[in-house]
């Protein structure tokens, strides 16, 4: 072999080595960038606080519904959208009882609530149909207005903001100041942080008690910061933290959003649609919802 061959070998040689090293290096950096992430970014205590601080900062959200006891069964499709054209929630309902039916759309603005039947079915014991004159009734939206003096507590728009994890897009600042209250109200078990799966995707399950004072608290600032004035049913004063509530909350590790709130007894939230923009188109023809319920109770 010439000294010119053997020259070009060990050059190739070097190269060779040079290359491994570089893809070792490459790897371990791989290796080591997602050990971090992993440890870091989905850290059980990040997700979950995340999780809270991400429905403070939202402009949109789709709850989904689900209740049932000896009584009947609820099944409700809940949209929020905030900002843009105008704070909007919009409700798809239906209620269950026996072999009858009925099912609602309300829209809520924060000027007036529109609802209309869109179905009503029911049966007699005896699983046969019961005749219904629903002409006047199904498809005609019933209007009542949302005023300063009537109740809060009655609007759909402030009942979808106001979730066991209260919803909307509160600026930075007050944000951090809603946040530091949420560590007092809410007492997640990190120690016992369980998985799920939730719309096919991996879900960290918390248990998570609520501080009923504290709670209060947290919730009488939420609204006062999202506009929605001074509730009276959350004055701290009217609570002790003695009292405790229990439930379970479901995280995705990935988008640090929350995917679903388990009461039990047959009540689960499910959330998904975070910052979706939601476009209504109110109704013209109204009649007071006042007169539309007559009308349901006269059939």
């Amino acid at each position: 072999m010439s000294e010119l061959q053997k020259a070009n070998e060990l050059k190739l040689s070097r190269r060779q080595t040079v290359l491994s090293l570089v893809i070792v290096c490459i790897a371990l950096l791989v290796v080591g960038v997602w050990a971090g992430w992993t440890k870091i970014y989905e850290n059980p205590s990040r997700v979950f606080w995340d999780g809270v601080a991400n429905d403070l900062a939202t402009v949109g959200v789709t709850r989904h519904i689900t209740d049932s006891n000896s009584q009947g069964k609820l099944d409700e499709y809940v949209q929020i959208g905030l900002g843009g054209g105008g704070d909007v929630a919009v409700a798809y309902t239906d209620l269950t009882q026996g072999g009858s039916l009925v099912s609602t759309k309300t829209i809520s603005t924060p000027s007036a609530d529109y609802t209309e039947y869109t179905v009503i079915k029911a049966k007699a014991n005896n699983n046969q149909a019961i005749p219904l004159r629903i002409n006047n009734v199904v498809g005609v939206w019933g209007k009542s207005a949302n005023t300063t003096a009537s109740p809060q507590s009655t609007h759909l728009l402030n009942q979808a903001i106001l979730g066991t994890i209260p919803t909307a897009y509160i600026p930075e600042t007050e944000r951090e100041n809603l946040m530091s209250l949420a560590h007092k109200a809410l007492n997640p078990d990190l120690a016992h942080v369980t998985t799920t799966v939730v719309d096919g995707q991996r879900s960290d399950i918390y248990n998570v008690t609520l501080l009923a004072s504290s709670y209060a608290r947290f919730m009488q600032q939420f609204s006062l910061d999202a506009g929605l004035g001074n509730p009276a049913s959350f004055n701290p004063s009217n609570y002790s933290d003695n009292t405790k509530y229990t439930l379970s909350m479901a995280v995705n590790p990935i988008s640090h959003q929350i995917v679903e709130i388990n009461y039990g007894a047959n009540h689960i939230e499910y959330y998904s649609g975070y910052g979706l923009p939601l476009t209504v188109e109110l109704p013209t023809k109204t009649i007071p919802t006042s007169e539309l319920q007559q009308r349901v109770t006269q059939l």
